[in-house]
């Protein structure tokens, strides 16, 4: 339900849908104008009383940005006290500061929905101990770089069924990428999901922590510090078509990966339809898991292009199944190969070897290509359009040749998904550092 005029500010007959109304606001540093929309243009000489007289008026005007900005969190805050469960809060555009959702367990859905896509911002969200909760189509933009332990969106304290869904998240849009989470649940967190979110601007896209029944589906990462994804001890979770981040900038020695599990055992995970295409860094491993002990483990239809070799790895597992994934090499990048090495069983992969290798062609059930000899026939100009371009590849560079094995092998349902919507492709043009 749209805000109309009519109704902003009050319920309508036989809806449980809120709006608040949002007003122009002139704030320091607004490029839009004044309050009444014009764009003023200051003189070039200004007095000092003129100059007194103007920092006072954005002193004030300061102080209505914040006392309007107050008002809308007070509105919010107003309705989620009196909600019942089953409401949808329809947010018109402003901002509405830091939202922080404690102790309250609905009996059903209460949703938090953007009027218009992105246009209700929020500095940051946590769901602490909280039951029931949607926040839909919201922006929340933190005006930090935030500490490493930190997170924009966090859904913590035993809370359940939440959803995070057709978001944007980020920290300072400043080219620094130390700090933060963008995505974040603890503290035996269950019934989660994060949706259809972009998230850019942090030190690490996702991390999801002590969290049962979990699904992460949908989102795209871009511009961070270290991984996309990061999971520990979780256990019934489905990974499923996100996109990682295409724009890598970390610090010294980082150890980055796509989708990383680590530090505690987990079960019954679905990994599937996940793409990594890298512009920055090469030295990015693919889907990792490490450092503790993975059952009941399904890895599926993944597109992963790195510079390391461990495309998809599990250390240690019960049943662990690896199958139909691409994993291909960046050309003269890190190591001479990409595999896929996994306590379980692995079938019907591509994956990517080298010239003078034993493991050239079909192997085992996996077909092995190669990018450096391409008068070889298992070279990957036979398989793929342009897949030895190295970094800044797109998935039109992965176009699959007619005819050819990769229609029975490796990703080639995903593949073919993803080519009709330019998936994995770069969000769009932006100055990085």
């Amino acid at each position: 339900m749209a805000c109309q005029p009519e109704n902003r500010g009050r319920r309508t007959p036989g809806s449980k849908s809120v709006c608040f109304k949002a007003h122009r606001c002139f704030s320091v540093g607004d490029a839009q104008g004044t309050p009444s929309g014009e764009i003023r243009h200051a003189p070039k000489v200004i007095s000092v009383a003129g100059l007194a007289a103007l920092l006072l008026s954005c002193m004030i005007s300061a102080l209505h940005a914040q006392n309007f900005r107050d008002g809308l969190s007070a509105q919010l805050l107003d309705e989620l006290a009196k909600a019942k469960g089953g409401e949808t809060i329809v947010l018109a555009d402003g901002n509405y500061g830091a939202l922080h959702i404690v102790d309250r367990a609905f009996p059903a859905y209460v949703t938090l929905k953007s009027a218009n896509t992105h246009g209700a911002v929020f500095d940051s969200i946590i769901i602490d101990n909280s039951r029931f909760v949607r926040i839909d189509g919201v922006h929340v933009s933190n005006s930090s770089n935030g500490a490493a332990s930190s997170a924009v969106v966090a859904v913590v304290g035993g809370s359940s069924d939440v959803e995070i869904i057709n978001s944007e998240i980020n920290g300072l849009v400043d080219s620094d990428y130390n700090g933060f989470h963008g995505l974040y649940s603890n503290g035996r967190a269950k019934r989660i999901t994060f949706a259809n979110n972009y998230v850019h601007d942090v030190k690490n896209g996702g991390t999801f922590i002590d969290t049962t029944d979990l699904k992460v589906i949908g989102n795209k990462i871009d511009y961070i510090g270290n991984d996309s994804f990061k999971f520990l001890s979780v256990t019934d979770v489905k990974i499923e078509n996100n996109i990682g981040a295409t724009n890598l900038f970390p610090s010294e020695n980082a150890h980055l990966d796509f989708i990383q599990f680590q530090g505690g055992d987990s079960s019954d995970v679905v990994i599937r339809g996940n793409i990594f295409l890298p512009s920055t860094r090469a030295d990015v491993q693919g889907i990792f898991l490490a450092d503790a002990h993975y059952s009941n483990v399904l890895i599926e239809q993944n597109i992963i292009v790195t510079g390391m070799i461990r495309g998809i790895s599990v250390t240690s597992g019960t049943d662990v199944v690896a199958k139909n994934n691409t994993v291909l090499h960046v050309k003269g990048r890190g190591s001479k190969a990409t595999f896929i090495i996994v306590d379980g069983k692995s079938y019907g992969n591509i994956q990517s070897s080298y010239i003078g290798h034993s493991g050239l062609g079909l192997m085992d059930g996996n077909l092995n290509i190669q990018s450096t000899d391409p008068n070889s026939e298992w070279h990957y100009g036979r398989y793929f359009a342009n897949a030895d371009r190295g970094l800044g590849i797109t998935i039109s560079d992965l176009a699959p040749v007619s005819g050819s094995a990769v229609e029975n092998f490796g990703a080639y349902d995903r593949l073919v998904e993803a080519l009709a919507h330019s998936l994995g492709d770069a969000k769009g043009p932006r100055i990085t550092p």
